[in-house]
């Protein structure tokens, strides 16, 4: 009896025996413990099948060469884009129009602004505002673009109000800013650079409307590490806006024979009201552009005030240069000094707010 009882118990531990043998962790060695009806840790462990992973929803976003700080970029209104679409058409204008004539005079072709030199002060303009139009057409740094495009198109209602009345009739030759080409009492009939400076700056006015109604619309914001310092900047934005109004407000240039252009005071009709609003667009704008939000769009505010003040300084400097009867006066130093003083408020903007440890961020879905 206990020889067969001992048979039995040996028979009965064979299949444990032939289980075990089988090498963990596989298939087999799970199959055989469980027949046998033992299961060893490692076999279970390994039989139990992997939990899936749930897909990554979010987005990977690349980092950047240059990092902002903390900057959220999302959607782009569709009326932002139209304004992205004009600033991009103004900016081609911008590019063409010192290469055409103003307008003739007793068949003389007067006002070819001054070549590829005057093509070099509006330079930065076109660069500018041509590639804010395109950020914000790929939705890159939308309110950034949008901060300079508002700007530009700001100063340019100032410039479309004093082509309009270049435009009207009873003009003089000495109206036009040619720098004193053609003889005083002259009158003129328009060429294809003042009618694209009307559709520039008209482009550029309407960009501004879009702006307006896209600006809430096109989510852009930051981590308000700049709200502390938009006190100061807008009291420098003050400041400086003031003295530029000034530079904008005085004649560019003095002449012994009066064919310089007259300060802002001496002038009537709607040349009179383009040139106030010119100068009260300035002290706004670079008081304004202090509050929006992110600080990035406040540089880009300064950035686009600064390049449309800088082309029509170019551009007089080289008519009093070009002009034996024209002579410098003190709005053909000031005004670009003033320009360049609002290009400093935008890259003291950049300096101060741009830590290098932090990445720009994507909106979860």
């Amino acid at each position: 009896m206990a020889t067969g009882k001992s048979g039995k118990a040996a028979a009965g531990a064979r299949p444990r025996k032939q289980a075990s043998a089988a090498p963990l962790g596989s298939a087999a060695a799970a199959a055989a413990a469980a027949k046998a009806g033992t299961t060893t840790k490692a076999a279970a462990v390994k039989a139990k099948p992997a939990a899936r992973r749930s897909p990554r929803t979010t987005p990977i976003v690349p980092t950047p060469a240059w990092r902002a700080a903390d900057v959220v970029v999302g959607r782009v209104a569709p009326a932002a884009r139209m304004a992205g679409a004009l600033a991009v058409a103004a900016a081609a204008g911008l590019a063409v129009r010192p290469f055409l004539a103003l307008a003739t005079v007793d068949g003389h072709v007067v006002g070819v602004r001054a070549g590829f030199l005057g093509f070099l002060g509006w330079l930065p303009a076109v660069l500018v505002v041509g590639g804010a139009g395109g950020l914000v057409l790929l939705g890159r740094l939308s309110r950034l673009g949008l901060a300079v495009i508002g700007a530009a198109g700001a100063v340019s209602i100032g410039s479309v109000l004093h082509t309009v009345w270049l435009l009207q009739g009873g003009r003089t030759a000495l109206d036009l800013p040619v720098g004193g080409q053609a003889l005083p009492g002259s009158g003129y009939s328009a060429g294809a650079g003042l009618i694209l400076l009307l559709v520039t700056g008209g482009l550029l006015v309407l960009a501004l409307v879009f702006v307006l109604l896209g600006w809430t619309g096109t989510v852009m914001d930051d981590g308000a590490g700049f709200d502390r310092r938009r006190p100061a900047f807008g009291t420098v934005g003050l400041f400086i806006g003031v003295l530029a109004s000034g530079a904008v407000s005085v004649s560019a240039s003095s002449s012994s024979i009066a064919i310089a252009p007259p300060a802002v005071t001496s002038q009537a009709g709607l040349q009179r009201v383009g040139g106030l609003t010119l100068a009260a667009v300035v002290v706004v704008c670079c008081v304004l552009v202090a509050s929006l939000r992110p600080w990035i769009a406040a540089a880009g505010g300064w950035l686009g005030v600064a390049v449309m003040l800088a082309g029509p300084a170019v551009e007089n400097a080289l008519s009093v240069h070009r002009s034996p009867d024209l002579h410098a006066d003190l709005g053909t130093y000031s005004q670009p000094i003033l320009a360049v003083l609002v290009l400093g408020l935008a890259v003291t903007a950049l300096l101060v707010r741009a830590p290098r440890d932090l990445p720009v961020k994507s909106p979860r879905p």
